[in-house]
């Protein structure tokens, strides 16, 4: 762990605005698979010191070995061109790199909640979807074409990409009937070939922060990026509002949320077809939702739901898995 001074000096060191002085607080906080976290905070203003480490620190999960130097990299070029690419919106936020050290120095959010505290009350706002939706359209936009980025080995890496496909997908497919199986296995090697533009990787609702007064978005932890498909990315996040309004029946929230985040993505990524891809799309996200509930991580994303709704959720997904059901697709465009 980073000690006291030693961060105070991090901070001086990158922040060349206003110095930062020995009276502000600091706290440690949860650090993900293999990081520690230093929050350095005062009245003003909030960064977090994320160490790269060389081992998990995780109880539930051993993923792959891979150095600290790569994944710290990897999560500040992506993070950096994304604050870029959304400068005038701030959804980003800014951040330093200490190589020497694989340090990130990343700026708070003011107010901070977490996106997953709005999912489970089914309280989180339309704009919040827009500005997510505006957000991760730029990135997947930015680097569309880029044949350099796409094809650099630390953008392109598939080790860690196939560490989580086979926890989401191929642990899935081993649960379920063989109907819903096969489908996956076959979702599971498509995706695999597809290789289109660069990803957040870890959409999820812990990785979006919202100021609770200003209701501003700051999207966070683009270290599990890698190059696919950006249906990925938009599955990944919207499960978790299917979740979230299935669970509480507001299915008005549900139509409104989805239209404003394809029509925002749309418009911001023009170039991705998504229309030639929604019957993959529909299948990426039942098979999301339903890890959601049974994966390892199961208690970070669905606590908040009970045995019954659960099962009627997982009913629903594999419903929507296997059905060429065209309910299932005109949700997503809304008349």
């Amino acid at each position: 762990m980073i000690n006291n001074v030693d961060a105070i000096a991090l901070l001086n060191k990158f922040i060349k605005t206003d110095k930062i002085s020995n009276n502000v607080k600091i706290s440690e906080q949860k650090g993900g698979l293999f990081n520690d976290v230093l929050k350095v905070e005062d009245e003003y203003k909030s960064w977090y010191l994320k160490k790269y480490l060389e081992q998990s620190t995780s109880k539930i999960f051993s993923p792959p070995k891979i150095s600290p130097e790569i994944r710290s990299q990897l999560a500040y070029f992506v993070q950096k061109e994304c604050y870029h690419l959304n400068k005038d919106i701030k959804t980003v936020p800014d951040l330093f790199i200490d190589v020497d050290e694989n340090i990130l120095i990343i700026e708070g959010v003011h107010h901070p909640i977490t996106m997953i505290d709005l999912i489970s009350q089914n309280s989180f706002k339309i704009e919040h979807i827009e500005l997510i939706s505006k957000t991760i359209a730029r990135l997947h936009a930015g680097f569309s074409g880029n044949s350099e980025i796409c094809n650099d080995p630390i953008y392109r890496n598939q080790e860690f990409r196939d560490f989580k496909l086979k926890l989401q997908y191929q642990n899935m497919a081993e649960q379920l009937e063989e109907k819903c199986s096969n489908l996956i296995y076959h979702l599971l090697s498509t995706y695999k070939s597809q290789y289109f533009t660069v990803l957040h990787g870890d959409l999820n609702s812990r990785n979006i922060v919202v100021n609770s007064i200003t209701q501003e978005v700051g999207i966070i932890d683009f270290e599990q990026s890698h190059v696919g498909n950006p249906i990925y990315d938009i599955t990944y996040f919207l499960c978790e509002v299917y979740i979230s309004c299935l669970n509480f029946e507001n299915s008005e929230l549900l139509f409104k949320s989805v239209e404003a985040f394809l029509k925002t993505y749309m418009e911001y990524n023009p170039d991705f077809e998504i229309i030639n891809y929604l019957e993959e799309m529909k299948m990426h996200l039942a098979v999301q939702i339903i890890y959601r509930f049974l994966g390892p991580s199961r208690d970070s994303w669905t606590f908040y739901i009970n045995e019954n709704r659960k099962n009627d959720i997982i009913n629903y997904a594999k419903e929507m898995l296997v059905t060429k059901n065209e309910k299932h697709i005109d949700i997503f465009f809304q008349k």
